[in-house]
């Protein structure tokens, strides 16, 4: 009797022992996997690069704007191009595995600005929209408010500096400081955004022109200096531009424009001579990397 009681403990000792080890196992692949899918190796981790900060422009149809901020876990958009290039915008959300936007930035309410904000609104959940002051008298303006409603997203319509922070980047928003402006009204009630992360700068203008930038610059500037600039206006207009390069040249530069719009020659001279580096997403999507090595255009 003894002798089976002994064989019965010796036994069990050694499926506990094969137990212990088999949780330890599963506990080691389970910590494995959440590190590789948040570690810096895209190929594990999808399309997402979770180590850096990423700025994704994709190409549209025409000279409009889109801008998929991703950092850590989370996403932000500012602005949605037009109604036609919903499905290209879907198409990247869904290659870059995001279902749920932090924010939506709607720099202003041009239709080549807002027009797939409705397909965004009605595709995913989305936390908060910022918008700017006033309205327009447009079909996307309409379909847009009511899938915003639909959504049910925290509408925010910031009238002073507004700054989040999320896992290790901060974002700025800039509100006009004008209802109306004298020249060129919708665009220069654009919001302007700004990003940092590992001590680098990016700046989304929208399509503020001279007034605007000229009143961001005195009123709302903080005084850093930008490594990356998406160029105001589509780089129709010098004066915006020249007013930044005034506060320091950045490394690298984006424009939104056409082959039926192009930007303005002379601005784009100036940029080269600068030593600026300019990419188009008319040419192909943009991917802008940002880590503690500095920042690039991905090739």
């Amino acid at each position: 009797m003894r002798r089976k009681r002994k064989f019965f403990m010796k036994n069990n000792k050694g499926y506990l022992v094969l137990l212990l080890m088999m949780i330890l196992a599963a506990a080691c692949f389970g910590l494995l996997k959440e590190v590789t899918r948040y570690g810096k190796d895209e190929k594990e981790a999808g399309k997402r690069n979770y180590g850096v900060m990423e700025v994704i422009c994709p190409k549209l149809s025409e000279s409009a704007d889109a801008f998929l901020i991703l950092e850590g876990k989370h996403a932000i958009l500012i602005d949605t191009g037009v109604t036609q290039d919903t499905e290209t915008l879907l198409a990247m959300l869904e290659q870059y595995e995001v279902n749920h936007l932090d924010a939506l930035i709607l720099t202003h309410y041009d239709k080549d600005h807002i027009g797939g904000a409705a397909g965004v609104l009605k595709a995913l959940t989305v936390e908060k929209c910022y918008m700017t002051c006033g309205s327009e008298d447009s079909a996307e303006y309409r379909a847009f408010m009511d899938a915003l409603v639909e959504n049910g997203a925290e509408q925010i319509l910031p009238t002073t500096t507004l700054t989040v922070q999320n896992q290790d980047s901060s974002y700025t928003i800039y509100p006009p400081l004008s209802y109306t402006y004298e020249k060129n009204n919708d665009n220069n009630r654009s919001l302007i955004v700004t990003f940092s992360y590992e001590g680098k700068h990016l700046l989304f203008a929208g399509d503020a022109q001279g007034l605007r930038m000229n009143e961001y610059l005195k009123q709302q500037y903080d005084g850093s200096s930008f490594d990356f600039v998406k160029i105001p206006h589509h780089g129709r207009n010098k004066k915006p531009v020249e007013l930044l390069l005034k506060k320091g040249i950045p490394s690298l530069a984006l424009i939104t424009s056409s082959e039926e719009e192009p930007a303005d020659e002379d601005l784009v001279e100036q940029l080269n001579q600068a030593g600026i580096t300019v990419a188009y997403p008319k040419d192909g999507n943009v991917i802008v990397q940002v880590d503690q090595e500095g920042i690039r255009f991905l090739p």
